[in-house]
């Protein structure tokens, strides 16, 4: 039995720069989300072809990427993609945005994104649940703290209001909100396994170690999975 086309809609919203080749296999993020969705083929598009085309009319769920881009930004594409994520809540189209989706998620419904002050967080780390993360269904069979993998120096500084801050952590306090009945976001990658943060993060030590203060390439050679960070993709598709 083949796998069947979801009304899921993933927007990707990275962009590569020319030192990641086109055809390697790592390079692709439909293929990160693709693969914690066996039984069904996720919808695709790029966040360039939602500013454009506007939101697919059969979307029943968005996942809008991680990205490099900067959610704080106010340049032409960011305030249209802020547009397009407001249209989306108006229409009650549950959306899950992880790690820049996560932040501009926030700053379109009100809140506010600015540079992490303590800096990039990287890797394996912990983030633990409150009381309403724990009643959330983005959440459930997670326990209250768990791992996850982190790729972020800019974060949500303010919630948007009326949110309800569902997750927190050490280095980054704001790590999952949700808005309303239908909106949410994660600072983390659920999608993401140490093979592709080595491959994204390889080529990025050099301008990056010397505003560290740990050791970057200590960092790649010791990522674990986040086993229990995954079930959250499965727990959106079933929402």
């Amino acid at each position: 039995m083949g796998m069947r086309e979801s009304n899921i809609w993933l927007v990707d919203a990275v962009r590569w720069d020319t030192g990641y080749l086109p055809n390697h296999p790592l390079r692709s993020v439909r293929a990160w989300f693709q693969q914690h969705f066996p039984r069904f083929t996720l919808q695709y598009s790029t966040a360039e072809d939602l500013i454009e085309a506007g939101i697919p009319a059969n979307a029943e769920k968005i996942i809008l990427s991680g990205s490099p881009r900067d959610a704080w930004d106010n340049d032409p594409f960011t305030l249209r993609l802020a547009e397009r994520v407001r249209e989306i809540s108006e229409r009650q189209i549950r959306f899950l945005g992880v790690c820049y989706g996560h932040q501009m998620l926030a700053r379109a419904l009100g809140g506010e994104v600015q540079k992490e002050k303590k800096g990039l967080e990287f890797g394996n780390a912990t983030v633990n649940l409150t009381p309403a993360g724990s009643l959330s269904a983005l959440f459930r069979d997670l326990p209250e703290t768990f791992s996850v993998l982190q790729s972020h120096s800019d974060a949500v500084t303010k919630l948007p209001p009326s949110a309800q801050l569902l997750a927190t952590g050490e280095h980054t306090h704001v790590q999952a909100f949700q808005h309303g009945s239908a909106m949410f976001g994660v600072q983390f990658h659920p999608e993401t396994t140490p093979e592709i943060l080595r491959y994204l993060w390889e080529p990025r030590v050099p301008k990056w170690q010397p505003n560290l203060s740990y050791d970057l390439h200590q960092k790649l050679n010791h990522l674990f999975p986040a086993k229990n960070a995954v079930k959250i993709l499965q727990n959106f598709s079933e929402l």
